[in-house]
């Protein structure tokens, strides 16, 4: 039996669902549960989160803290890519 996570994740930011939650009510590890919530945040689903779970955003504002912390993240894998072609072109070069 498949379940549709959204209709787990309440509605405005006065309540919340955790990952270890929705994990318990479907047998879902947690990288599945983010890569569903990735696909539907994606695809215009309004999923806002924060330390205290999921919920689906009913204004504008409650995105912000989502939105920051993507941002956050994007900044640290490009600092990690980055880090990672340096140690390689120096790699590279210890060869020759």
């Amino acid at each position: 039996m498949t379940v549709d996570i959204l209709s787990l994740i309440p509605k405005g930011g006065e309540s919340r669902i955790t990952s270890g939650e929705i994990r318990a009510l479907t047998n879902m590890s947690g990288a599945t549960v983010r890569k569903i919530v990735n696909e539907k945040r994606s695809n215009f689903v309004p999923i806002a989160s924060d330390g205290d779970g999921y919920f689906i955003a009913e204004h504008p504002d409650e995105l912000n803290h989502t939105i920051a912390q993507i941002n956050s993240r994007i900044h640290k894998m490009i600092k990690a890519r980055e880090g990672l072609k340096k140690a390689q072109k120096i790699m590279m070069e210890a060869k020759v």
